[in-house]
């Protein structure tokens, strides 16, 4: 890599882990407010959940879904603008990246929803109502972000490469 020294490549590193790091816990924090919590009603025997909750319980795999993309967009294409001289080592970093953001944002989200249900519902008395905890239902969600990192880096660095022939004004025919 020419003209990048190890300490270079370090501090770059950090710097990319660093904001991938401030993304994800901004992302549980936002999938944790967004997220509609689809609730258990306690019954004498046991819990029910009625069709409407059902239908809420995607919602947490959606939003995730959605703030995993914004920010994996946002993050490939700023962090690929700013570091496009070695795209190796740049999809590289804004891959372990992503990953660590998609982490962060299911354990911070996750951490800041409501508690175990098993033990929420065995306090509640009949009818009360019990949110679920916020959690991902299809692991696939969990790869959105480091695929939309990707796939943005992929775009900005071929986009802007150096190599591509460029056809000055005086070379075109008259």
């Amino acid at each position: 890599m020419p003209g990048l020294s190890r300490d270079q490549l370090g501090r770059e590193a950090v710097l990319v882990l660093g904001w991938f790091a401030g993304l994800g816990v901004l992302g549980g924090v936002l999938w944790w407010l967004l997220t509609p919590l689809a609730e258990w009603t306690r019954t004498a025997k046991s819990a029910s959940m009625d069709e409407l909750n059902l239908g809420i319980t995607v919602a947490a795999d959606g939003w995730f879904f959605v703030i995993g993309a914004v920010g994996g967009l946002l993050s490939g294409f700023v962090l690929a603008a700013w570091r496009r001289r070695d795209p190796v080592t740049t999809v590289l970093l804004l891959t372990v990246g992503a990953g660590l953001a998609s982490v962060l944002m299911y354990v911070v989200g996750h951490v800041l929803g409501p508690g175990a249900l098993q033990e929420s519902l065995a306090h509640a008395r009949v009818g009360e109502k019990v949110p679920v905890p916020l959690d991902v239902a299809a692991p696939a969600v969990y790869l959105v972000w480091p695929v939309a990192t990707l796939f943005t880096a992929v775009a900005v660095l071929w986009g802007t490469s150096d190599d591509t022939a460029r056809v000055e004004t005086s070379d075109l025919p008259s």
